[in-house]
């Protein structure tokens, strides 16, 4: 079946989105496979902040 490794298995192993992280890795097998997923995301609003709304991207592929 293969194994699958996460990229920080858990909240302790958290870094931040400012450039590309993995998720998962693993090896391809011969047999089709398939992984999911339901990351936590913890968004940390500096209190200097100034008030308005803020959006942003997070950007999933597959290579």
């Amino acid at each position: 079946m293969g194994t699958r490794n996460p990229g920080q298995p858990t909240a302790a192993g958290r870094v931040a989105l400012t450039s590309p992280v993995t998720a998962f890795s693993g090896r391809k097998q011969a047999t089709p496979m398939s992984t999911s997923w339901q990351p936590t995301l913890v968004i940390t609003i500096p209190s200097n902040a100034a008030a308005g709304v803020y959006t942003g991207t997070i950007t999933h592929s597959v290579a």
